[in-house]
């Protein structure tokens, strides 16, 4: 590896450069990110949340995003993928049956596999998942970075033909003091970094649906409330090509810590898109293809459940005077006693509406049909189809029913 010292002048030109390029591949991924959230808030079933509804406002939300994405992240992630080392000559069949031996221990010891699930896992629900696959320490890692932490050249329509990728990751002041004695001793904490974490955890009531920015959950804060591991900050981990060579540059705000030659020919990152395009990198999760089924589905079944409350406790009619008094104010008790001045003070309590007819008939047209929609069939889901009974006839519609998943890999 080539050090590429530089003096003070040199690298705040270059962490200017690295910067601008920071801010654009940030600012062309901007209409992702809102997305991707939503899709967090639709994985962990909170369809009705940009309603902002009321407290007294029942919320039955069946999760159908939650059951399309584990059942075809349980496909996709049925077999664990294989590398065959196949010998040209009789006199290499040892060898490459050793070599295999070798690497299959590596992808084992080293859990590849789970990283190479969790890379599907965050492909289904954001549109994309990564994979960064590096020498650390003389030891092979397979690292899943967290996809708010990504950011791809705007032009990119691949990995392979990106002319830069960034990784903004949130790191402690003092692991980052660590990694880099010298250069490191300049950096200082950011205060909350959760704008680049994905599923975060709002403190607010869950019932008062107050719904925060979607661009960013949680911006970049100036309000350094925290002192563990000396505080928060974003190390920015750039690999970018210039003159046909590719460079490795490690800098936090404007301090540079490490820029060198990179000690690989292609960046070595793999991504597995969702809904595969050959125009953009970006692919599509699966809640955003079911969102509307899955809310109107929430719609019509919560309506009902309010008209059954409805019924319990229906509205009531009484005299201002009557009101007034604390003990007479309407509750859902059963049998609550009001108390009135005389005979021609009355307690009225108006009939409630029956629910409409077609209200479960919806739902349950919605929920068949976001399975159409998505792909995830009854048969899918390893129950048997109605009007089918030969096993053979079965076995041929569930492999049917998994083409369009598998076709995702």
């Amino acid at each position: 590896i080539k050090d590429m010292s530089l003096k003070d002048g040199e690298d705040l030109s270059l962490v200017n450069y690295l910067n601008g390029m920071f801010e654009s591949a940030k600012k062309a991924r901007k209409a992702n990110v809102s997305r991707w959230r939503r899709n967090e808030d639709l994985y962990y079933g909170k369809f009705l949340k940009p309603f902002n509804l009321p407290k007294y406002k029942t919320r039955i939300e069946p999760n159908i995003v939650h059951s399309v994405v584990e059942t075809m992240y349980s496909i996709l992630t049925d077999r664990n993928p294989k590398v065959d080392i196949m010998p040209k000559r009789e006199d290499q069949i040892w060898k490459a049956r050793l070599a295999q031996d070798v690497v299959e221990h590596i992808l084992e010891s080293k859990k590849a596999y789970r990283a190479i699930a969790h890379m599907k896992r965050d492909g289904l629900i954001y549109g994309n998942g990564f994979l960064k696959i590096a020498m650390i320490d003389g030891e092979l890692e397979f690292i899943v970075p967290d996809p708010f932490t990504v950011f791809v050249d705007p032009l990119a329509t691949s990995i392979e033909n990106a002319k830069c990728i960034i990784f903004a990751t949130p790191t402690y002041v003092d692991d980052i003091k660590e990694m880099f004695p010298e250069k490191g001793k300049d950096v200082g904490s950011e205060g909350q970094v959760d704008e680049y974490r994905s599923f975060i955890k709002n403190d607010e009531a869950y019932a008062t649906d107050k719904m925060p920015p979607l661009e960013e959950v949680s911006p970049v804060s100036q309000n350094k409330d925290s002192d563990y591991g000396g505080g928060q900050a974003i190390l920015k981990e750039g690999w970018y090509f210039k003159k046909d060579k590719l460079y490795l540059a490690t800098w936090v705000g404007q301090t540079l810590l490490q820029h060198e030659e990179a000690p690989y020919d292609r960046i070595p990152v793999s991504v597995f898109k969702n809904y595969q395009s050959g125009h953009t990198l970006w692919g599509k999760g699966e809640p955003e293809v079911i969102e509307s089924l899955a809310i109107g589905c929430s719609i019509a079944l919560s309506q009902g459940m309010d008209n059954l409350i409805y019924h319990g406790n229906p509205a009531i009619v009484m005299s201002k005077s009557l009101a007034k008094l604390s003990g007479n104010r309407p509750t859902d008790k059963p049998g609550q006693i009001f108390y009135t001045n005389g005979p021609h003070e009355r307690v009225e309590r108006l009939q409630a509406g029956n629910i409409s007819s077609s209200t479960l008939p919806m739902a349950e047209s919605m929920i068949k049909l976001a399975d159409s929609v998505s792909g995830v069939h009854d048969i899918t889901q390893g129950r048997n189809p109605s009007g089918v009974t030969a096993s053979r006839a079965i076995q041929q519609l569930q492999e049917a029913s998994q083409q369009v998943i598998r076709a995702k890999e």
